[in-house]
């Protein structure tokens, strides 16, 4: 059985076209959510859907996007995500930003 995986490139014209509708629309960023029950916000921004908990993208108005997930999802987001920065909520309540460097 053949798997498609959606190039990369994909993914970054995605994140082009949010910035261009947060331009038009004057606004500074874009904030997509999701859960395991309705996944489909982030997955295409991010080829991440979460499993245990909610997670979010910020697309701002430039610059690159960030995932944000919570403190169990960590090592399923960094190997699936195609958004490298990553901005984990700890149990806690402090965010902790990381970037995966490929």
């Amino acid at each position: 059985m053949e798997k498609y995986y959606m190039p990369d490139d994909e993914f970054k014209m995605r994140w082009e076209k949010a910035q261009e509708k947060i331009q038009d629309e004057g606004l500074d960023l874009l904030l997509a959510h999701s859960n395991e029950s309705d996944f489909a916000n982030v997955r295409y921004l991010s080829d991440y859907w979460p499993i245990f908990e909610s997670a979010g993208v910020i697309v701002p108005l430039q610059g690159n996007p960030a995932l944000l997930i919570g403190p169990e999802s960590e090592t399923f987001a960094s190997d699936r995500s195609r958004i490298k920065k990553s901005i984990s909520l700890s149990n806690t309540g402090k965010a902790q930003s990381r970037t995966i460097l490929i």
